[in-house]
Formats: C-alpha cells, structure tokens, sequence
C-alpha cells in the first residue's frame, strides 16, 4: 500500500517479492565505501545502519565516521626529462647455462615419469552422431604407428626449442644428435613408466613437457664444473623503459629531483625505500647538469 498506494495492488504481493525488495535495502547498506588496505593489508572496519528491521535486541548502533579518500599522485615519466630515460631487460626466467659442445645426463630417480590413466585421460573415445553407426576412436591405434626413434625425435626437439634455445636466437641444430641420444638414455634406462596406457602418449604436448623437464635437469646435474645461470628474456617483450611508467597510487612517494630521474615520484613501500631514493639522487657519482657516469 505505501509503496504503491493501491490497497489491491498491494494485496497481490506476493513473499517472495516482499524478501526481495528487503534484501535490495539492505544490501544498498552492505556494500564498502571504501577498498583502500590499511597498514596491516586488510579493510577497515566500516558501519552500516539497517532502517526497518526491528533489531530490538541488538546494540545501539555505531555512526561511523566517513573516511575521506586518501590522496592519490600520479606516477608518470616527464617528457621534459627524456634524457633520463632507462632501458632495461625484462627478464622471463634463469636457467642452467649447459656446455654447447656435448650434452650428458645423469639420471637419477627424480628422473622419472610415470603415467597413468589419471594423467594421460581417455584414449578411446566413441563418436556417434544424431544418425548413422558409431565410430570408436582409440589412441593405441594411432600410437601404434609411432617408432622408438619418433618419440625420441619428438622430445629431442621440444628440449631444443625450449631448453636450450636463447629467445629469439636459432635453434641450435648442431646439439639435436646430442640430444635425441640424452632421450634415448631416458627411454631406454626405464625412466618412462606407463601403467594402463602405451608409452607413446608422452609425445601429448604437456606430457613432453614434463619429460623434457626432468630430461633437461638431469643434463644440468652432468654439466662439468661450476654452473652458470643464464636469465632468459621475455620473447614478447624483452625490453622495458621508464617511458611506459604511468599510474596512479594512494602510498607514500618521494619526489624525485627533476634532473636525475625519468620518473616524478618513487612509491615507497617503508621509510627505507625513501631514504634509498634519497641517498641515490645525492650520490657524489652524480654530475652537475644531471648527467651519470
């Protein structure tokens, strides 16, 4: 009747109709102003007065102060300082730097794969359309074609391409005889066990990977003398530049002097990432007119 001044009208409500239009009330009151982490990484604890629903028994309620919204700069690099600019590698990953005269492995019993029909999945599926016989599909009958030397060619071949190939470099034919012979040693020394289903399914692509991993740090076990890492760049992007800075943050920033940095401000996480800041622009290092050597 209040709501829509038609005393018929409000006997057709149904409850279902009543609950809904209570819980959008009170729903409105039990959505957060704010999503702002406190010091701890967690929400501060905010109040809401629900109106019309007969809480007798709870307590008076608290009226919360709003809290205004913290003040917000913007990180950006300044087109009047150009000069300053930083080119940096964006890094992917680091692996083992092997020999590129002769691989060896030496395997051991973390060496090895085991699959199963939990990790393989089906390998017979069974097509049937709306009319017409039914087709059984069975992987064995695929793999059945596949020869020993197939499979060490296909894994020897992902081990090149993503193990021991630079990004963006060529692929370095000349270690494919070393490596398919490495395979082979996996192979034939029992380290791929199949249970329940052929052995030829390690050539499904997450399944090479797996074994091209363990294939790979058995090699990084064998290589001679001290390891060297190796930081492997991203393919898609290998490089970065403070030009491409441009955000905006609620933390604590330090400002930054106009002739030694790319950047306005530097987001300090905690009182010390400041004082870095500030000990690194004040460094003796630096020339006058902003240049660095």
């Amino acid at each position: 009747m209040e709501r829509t001044g038609d005393a018929k009208a409000a006997e057709q409500i149904t409850d279902e109709q009543l609950l809904r239009e209570v819980m959008n009330t009170v729903g409105r009151g039990l959505r957060r102003q704010s999503y702002e982490l406190n010091r701890e990484g967690l929400f501060n604890v905010e109040y809401a007065d629900i109106l019309g629903i007969p809480f007798d028994f709870a307590a008076d309620p608290v009226v919360a102060p709003v809290t205004p919204p913290k003040r917000s700069v913007r990180v950006q690099a300044m087109r009047d300082r150009a000069a300053l600019e930083i080119v940096f590698p964006r890094v992917g990953g680091y692996r083992v730097d092997l020999p590129q005269e002769r691989l060896t492995a030496q395997f051991t019993e973390d060496s090895r794969l085991t699959l199963t029909p939990e990790i393989v999945g089906p390998c017979t599926v069974l097509m049937e359309g709306i009319v017409g016989e039914g087709v059984e599909l069975n992987a064995e009958d695929a793999f059945r074609t596949l020869r020993p030397s197939t499979i060490s060619y296909h894994l020897a071949k992902r081990l090149l391409e993503t193990r021991l190939r630079d990004p963006g470099g060529d692929l370095p034919v000349h270690l494919f005889g070393q490596a398919q012979r490495v395979v082979r040693e996996w192979l034939d020394g029992g380290y791929l066990v199949a249970k329940g289903v052929p052995r030829e399914a390690v050539t499904y692509l997450e399944l090479a990977e797996k074994a091209v991993e363990r294939i790979y740090l058995a090699c990084q076990r064998s290589a001679p003398g001290e390891q060297r890492i190796k930081a492997i760049l991203d393919p898609y992007n290998p490089r970065g530049s403070t030009r491409f800075v441009n955000f905006t943050t609620t933390k604590t920033v330090y400002e930054t002097h106009p002739t030694r940095c790319h950047v306005n401000y530097a987001v300090c996480d905690s009182d010390w990432e400041a004082e870095l800041a500030r000990v690194l622009e004040s460094h003796p290092r630096w020339m006058t007119g902003g240049t660095t050597r």
